[in-house]
């Protein structure tokens, strides 16, 4: 029975947690610093434009899942495998992806910005050419996306806290810079810089991966690796468009109904409850690569096994610190941005925090169920309508007069349901035992959250917080206890 490699999976984890901590302590010290060089309005209309690009380019999550799904399946046949092959495959696949984001953004996505996006008066100039450099940026990540996915599955994430590392450093120099500018210049020169920093890490990738050069620097588009990461492509589009919708598209609902100043409020939240969900995020990252391995031998059970651990842990490493975000989010606002606290946010943020803490537990089980890449139409499309369903549920919120803060919420309602369905899915069709699945992760998690919650009420948010912090590591102990 092949077995799954701990020891390799935490020296992965620690790395991205390394990178993750530069990454997060560089957008969180950024974030106040830049929001009190732009103030409300102008953040508020970098995060506008900034979700317009996200829009236009939906399909970038679909390449980072399909590049990674087929790197690992690839290196998981050892020596018959063709890395070389599927890399220049990814190569072509994301220099059409990039060409075709730069023509639908230079007609349909700049025609939105000038003729519909809600902008401050005499701001509609501003907005088309900080709207060019956000394009850009997002152009070059795109070609990025084939070298990183490759150093994700050869499981080498040494080489991503060093890239994270930079990109931190830059961040914190952008940031320091603006001050540089003047007023009028700021929000341009703040998008331009961003551009060059993605420039900087494309660079690096290409200057690292040098023994790969046959194969990125000849993209092609043909052949049956080709046909089948496309097929897969497609199918993994479903998720990412509904990502796209729920997350950006709410965004830019927010942007026409209420205005800029709530784009601030939503874009602030999300830089924290984002720096929140890489504290599990790293796990995903780091056992994704072994689980699809795992999937390819006929002995499941290491597979299972794997998949629970991850569950309860990365559940129990995202309560641990979102709990006190729910529990303080005033104060932290305070304590984070001073003066500048956009309006509700503490709403907003706790609506966000809700989201991630389902989303700690609903991407595993998204990463078991694409281990197999046959049969997934129907999982794509039923998970993604359930997760598109955050959009419907703000814009039904918002529509019929209800506080803006209500938006984000229906995005965390619409990620409560589709982590039910695939549990139920894999249930059905991958043969996951749904009470063992209970006893290993739906009752401990049940434990920790009844515990924190009924601390909280009757004793107050200290006591609460504390009890919170203790149910989980004598949950995290017992269970590390009966596996000794």
């Amino acid at each position: 029975m092949q077995d799954f490699d701990a020891r390799l999976i935490v020296k992965n984890t620690g790395w991205l947690y390394l990178r993750s901590f530069a990454i997060c302590l560089a957008d969180l010290v950024t974030a106040r610093i830049i929001l009190q060089e732009l103030g409300v309005d102008g953040y508020g209309l970098y995060a506008a434009v900034a979700g317009v690009v996200s829009i236009v380019a939906f399909l970038g999550g679909a390449l980072d899942e399909t590049f990674r799904r087929y790197f690992s399946a690839e290196m998981g046949r050892g020596r018959e495998g063709d890395v070389a092959s599927v890399f220049a495959v990814a190569m072509g696949i994301s220099v059409a992806f990039a060409t075709g984001v730069l023509v639908v953004g230079e007609t349909a996505g700049l025609a939105f910005v000038r003729c519909s996006l809600d902008v401050p008066a005499g701001s509609g100039r501003l907005a088309a050419w900080v709207y060019q450099a956000c394009l850009l940026a997002v152009t070059l990540g795109i070609l990025s996306k084939p070298f990183v996915a490759h150093t994700v599955a050869s499981e080498r994430m040494h080489l991503m806290t060093v890239v994270g590392g930079l990109r931190a450093f830059l961040l914190l120099s952008i940031a320091a810079a603006l001050a540089c500018f003047r007023s009028e210049g700021r929000l341009f020169a703040y998008a331009l810089l961003l551009s060059g920093l993605e420039a900087v890490e494309l660079a690096y990738w290409c200057l690292r991966n040098r023994t790969c050069a046959s194969a990125w620097l000849h993209p092609r588009l043909s052949g049956a690796v080709s046909r089948e990461m496309l097929r897969f492509c497609f199918l993994s589009s479903f998720k990412t468009v509904a990502c796209v919708a729920k997350y950006n598209g709410t965004e830019v609902l927010l942007n026409l109904r209420a205005g800029v100043a709530f784009n601030s409020s939503w874009s602030v939240a999300q830089r924290l409850s984002g720096a929140l969900y890489t504290l599990t995020g790293n796990f995903i990252e780091a056992f994704s690569p072994q689980l699809v391995k795992l999937w390819t031998c006929q002995d499941r059970r290491p597979f299972f096994v794997l998949l629970a651990s991850v569950e309860r842990y990365s559940f129990f490493i995202m309560w641990f610190f979102a709990f006190p975000v729910l529990l303080f989010a005033p104060e932290i606002g305070t304590l984070w941005l001073g003066e500048g606290v956009p309006p509700q946010f503490a709403e907003f943020v706790r609506a966000l925090t809700v989201n991630i803490v389902f989303d700690s537990l609903g991407w595993p089980l998204h990463s078991a169920i694409i281990a197999d890449a046959e049969r997934l139409a129907r999982y794509q499309v039923v998970s993604s309508g359930l997760m598109a369903s955050g959009f419907v549920f703000a814009c039904g919120a918002l529509v019929s007069g209800c506080p803006e803060w209500t938006a984000p919420a229906g995005v965390a309602v619409a990620n409560a349901l589709a982590f039910g369905y695939r549990v139920a899915y894999l249930n059905r069709n991958r043969g996951l035992d749904l009470g063992v699945f209970f006893r290993r992760v739906l009752l401990p998690v049940g434990v920790a959250v009844g515990i924190s919650a009924a601390g909280a009420a009757l004793f107050g948010r200290p006591a609460g917080l504390a009890l919170s912090a203790l149910s989980v590591a004598a949950l995290i102990r017992g269970r590390v206890a009966r596996r000794a």
